[in-house]
């Protein structure tokens, strides 16, 4: 197409795929400076960028990701777990959390932390995760006592009931398998409930 017109005496320049312009915000300037000492493994510097930010902005959960993410590298798990926790308590003032969700998930894993991942799980109404928790940690007897629980402080909440039918019924992904006569009636009681709710 360039040559094109080139040949017809065309204006190439016009067409020319042009750089993107560099930002004005002095913010994104620093964040930029960030992201590029993080890609270069210079950790303190980045670290110390995203710092002089978030001394002026303290809810940039953006800039809060990177700075979570470069402790992280730089293996100061404490402060990214701190910093990922203080980003994710902001989610609701922001339209994205730039990702601090899985990169709180992933660190609530590999540090073990039960106790926090039922409660994210559970914010996020993700509570077949909860299951599967149970499940990996030879627990999933809990996971009955969990869905009670749950159903004791948010009644309104069909699909807990569903999921507390569903082990009861026995869940392959759980591997939940052993199906009895109590668990069967257990089950029919909720769907008998749930139906005269509906009535």
């Amino acid at each position: 197409l360039l040559e094109g017109l080139r040949q017809a005496g065309g204006n190439v320049e016009e067409f020319a795929p042009q750089p993107d312009p560099l930002p004005t915000d002095p913010i994104e300037l620093l964040r930029m400076q960030a992201e590029a000492f993080k890609a270069e493994g210079k950790h303190e510097e980045a670290i110390a960028a995203c710092e002089q930010i978030l001394a002026r902005h303290t809810t940039d959960v953006q800039t809060m990701a990177l700075l979570g993410r470069t402790q992280l590298d730089a293996g100061l798990e404490d402060q990214a777990l701190a910093t990922f926790e203080r980003a994710y308590g902001l989610r609701h003032m922001v339209s994205t959390d730039y990702g601090v969700d899985s990169d709180l998930r992933r660190l609530y894993e590999k540090r073990g932390e039960t106790d926090k991942l039922i409660e994210f799980y559970t914010e996020r109404h993700h509570y077949i995760e909860v299951g599967l928790l149970y499940s990996r940690l030879e627990q999933l007897e809990k996971y009955e006592t969990y869905l009670r629980e749950q159903i004791e402080k948010t009644p309104d909440i069909v699909e807990l009931r569903l999921f507390l039918v569903d082990y009861y019924l026995g869940n392959s992904f759980l591997g939940n398998y052993d199906i009895n006569v109590s668990r069967f009636d257990k089950a029919r009681d909720i769907l008998e409930e749930l139906r005269e709710e509906s009535k």
